[in-house]
């Protein structure tokens, strides 16, 4: 894997643990109906990488290029996001009295 994939892969496989944590194990393998054991064996590390099968799901995911996050997580437009900083950073500049143009 290269550098960024692993990266991602680390990050994805700490947002799932920490979710499972919020949720609980029991709860969340009821909700996918799946054995309580059986997600206990997908976290377990196996095989020679010493990896969990949760572990080789994300890298898989992070390979595709899909990063795992909260459901209330929203996607905004860097050009938007960009945009917002400049008028907050206007907005800072007029309340302080610096409007840029000196005094008239």
């Amino acid at each position: 894997m290269t550098p960024s994939v692993q990266a991602l892969a680390r990050r994805n496989h700490s947002t799932l643990l920490q979710a499972l944590a919020e949720v609980t194990q029991e709860r969340a393998a009821e909700l996918a109906e799946v054995d309580a054991s059986k997600l206990s064996k997908m976290k377990a590390a196996t095989g020679e990488d010493s990896r969990s099968d949760l572990e080789r799901i994300c890298a898989i995911f992070a390979a595709c290029n899909l990063q795992l996050v909260p459901r209330t997580f929203r996607a905004v437009d860097p050009d938007k996001l960009r945009a917002l900083a400049v008028l907050a950073r206007d907005s800072i500049s007029d309340a302080a009295g610096d409007s840029g143009w000196g005094q008239l």
